[in-house]
């Protein structure tokens, strides 16, 4: 049987490196050579750019501005990259030199991000009254300005002064505005009132984002109400807490002491505020302009766990796993990071190729962490990838053992297992978690499609199956993996004619698929069309098929298929 691992995975301005490709990985590094031209060297470093190599294409450009020092569009975009690539000193220079030159032209507003930039150096100088100046000139109706309130706020020498200026407003932060409104509040004293601010939200506690679920049982153990913090705990995720965050705060208000805040210093909100654009831009696969955010962020707040974690991120997309990995360096042991980070480690191995030394890493976190269940389930997703089923299996046993009872969300750690079981030939566990799995969500197209398939391909529960398999369709019409088990469903329920319509619709989504090519050639057959069939046979051996498919597709290419009652068989 073919494998069908797909899992489920994920409105702002223009930028100044908009239209670079995004995650284009190289494995050579680019180097400018030591004489070029000025054109050789923009083309250089429009070449890295491509290529998500930040640091080669900001030295390329920038050994082309050279030549052409009033080219402000190129000098931002040389800023941009450099801020990007984590140079601190040319960053300072380029902006000072970018404001100064817009500014001559009247044009200040466009430096809108050199502006911020430069407040956040400030900021990390522990110049808040140099930092509030600059970001004055930051323009309200940029991408920078989105932030400008937030940041503003945390530059009041007065704390509650900051949090009175802050309005939700029709910004798409509103979880992050009423959160930094809580600190500020906090900070001043007016722990009531910050309660009042998350009451104002009008959701219950299981409605909360997790970060605010967090701040409120901190703000009720600063009343000296841990009873009540943990219970509003155990209602926000209906049981044990399992992120690091909440874990933490759990463990605190049981030992009798106060969570350290979300947000604990200037330096932290202005970082909170530009990370949370990051990661909006990071949702948009702007995976540059997000590198700009969080590398300004980080800045900042050098000691940002949760920032360095989103630059080893958008680092190992545009740079490869190596650089993903320096930055993860950053985050000690002792943060509540650390296992995200671990996890992350892993997964950088894996793609480098080391998979001994990352099921290493991630059986440290799971020996080290026995009740979290994240490591045990990274560990069986890599196992699954290497094609190590069984193994999968157990790691996948020992995550739902750590979770305990299974809510929705867990829908896809027994998909997954499900997957595993069935390539280790274990059909009846296979099936039992594919069908919790379709419990927990009912309307997965990707369960719906592969329990489906699995009993097309069985010559089991053939109608149920093809009722399964048209959900999946009507969920995902332009998928041709999902199109091509309907097809096939039809195929084997003894319906070649419309078998035919829908495979070959398989193999207009998915036409680099050997199976899919080899069932239409089926299909093909059992309504006459023989030389068709013939070809797309032929065309499924060309595509790299699995080894035992092979054998099978020869014989039908030497006799053609056996007689129609076998299909259901």
């Amino acid at each position: 049987m073919r494998p069908r691992w797909a899992l489920v995975g994920a409105v702002v301005g223009a930028f100044v490196l908009a239209g670079c490709a995004p995650g284009a990985q190289a494995t050579d590094q680019v180097v400018l050579p030591s004489y070029v031209s000025p054109s050789g060297a923009f083309l250089t470093g429009q070449f890295a750019l491509a290529r998500g190599q930040l640091g080669a294409a900001a030295a390329g450009l920038a050994r082309a501005l050279q030549t052409t020092p009033d080219d402000l569009d190129l000098k931002r975009q040389v800023f941009s990259l450099t801020v990007a690539s984590g140079d601190v000193e040319a960053s300072r220079a380029l902006a000072l030199d970018l404001v100064e030159g817009l500014e001559r032209l009247g044009l200040a507003g466009a430096a809108a991000e050199a502006w911020l930039w430069l407040a956040a150096d400030a900021v990390r100088e522990g110049d808040l009254t140099a930092a509030a100046d600059r970001l004055a000139l930051v323009e309200e109706r940029s991408l920078p300005g989105l932030v400008r309130p937030l940041v503003a706020a945390w530059l009041e020498p007065d704390p509650a002064v900051g949090a009175a200026g802050l309005a939700t407003g029709d910004t798409g932060l509103g979880d992050l505005i009423a959160s930094h409104r809580v600190a500020l509040l906090e900070r001043s004293g007016r722990i009531e009132e910050a309660l009042g601010v998350l009451a104002a939200l009008g959701l219950e506690p299981s409605e909360l984002p997790e970060r605010l679920l967090a701040e409120q049982a901190r703000l009720l153990m600063l009343l000296d109400e841990p009873e009540a913090g943990l219970a509003v705990l155990q209602l926000g995720r209906g049981g044990p807490t399992r992120s690091d965050r909440l874990a933490m705060v759990e463990a605190a208000l049981r030992a009798g002491t106060v969570p350290p805040p979300a947000v604990p210093s200037a330096e932290h909100g202005m970082a909170d505020a530009l990370l949370a654009i990051a990661e909006l831009l990071t949702a948009q696969r702007r995976p540059l302009q997000a590198t700009f955010y969080t590398q300004t962020a980080l800045h900042v707040a050098p000691d940002h766990d949760a920032g360095w974690l989103l630059l080893a991120g958008l680092l190992a997309e545009q740079e490869g796993p190596e650089m993903g990995a320096l930055a993860l360096a950053n985050v000690p042991a002792g943060s509540i990071w650390y296992a995200s980070a671990q996890v992350e480690r892993a997964e950088f191995l894996s793609r480098q190729g080391e998979i001994d030394e990352a099921v290493a890493v991630l059986e440290g976190q799971i020996d080290a962490r026995p009740h979290d269940p994240r490591p045990a389930m990274a560990l069986g997703d890599l196992l699954r990838r290497q094609q190590r089923f069984e193994e999968a299996t157990e790691a996948y046993a020992k995550a739902l053992a750590r979770i305990g009872p299974t809510g929705t969300e867990h829908w896809r750690l027994y998909y997954a297992r499900g997957i595993a079981y069935e390539r280790s030939r274990r059909w009846p566990e296979a099936e039992r978690d594919l069908k919790r799995a379709l419990e927990l969500n009912p309307d997965q197209p990707y369960v719906l499609n592969y329990l489906g398939y699995s009993w097309v391909d069985q010559g089991l529960h053939l109608v149920e199956a093809r009722a399964m398999l048209y959900r999946a369709v009507e969920l995902m019409p332009e998928d041709g993996y999902i199109v091509d088990s309907l097809g096939w469903a039809y195929f084997r329920l003894g319906d070649y004619v419309r078998a035919v319509e829908l495979l070959e619709r398989a193999v207009e989504l998915a036409p680099g698929d050997p199976v899919i090519n080899d069932h239409l050639g089926d299909a093909f057959w059992r309504v006459g069309r023989y030389r068709e069939a013939r070809f797309q046979w032929e065309r499924a051996l060309r595509l790299d098929p699995e080894p035992e498919e092979i054998e099978a597709i020869e014989a039908k290419l030497r006799r053609g298929l056996p007689a129609p009652d076998d299909d259901a068989g």
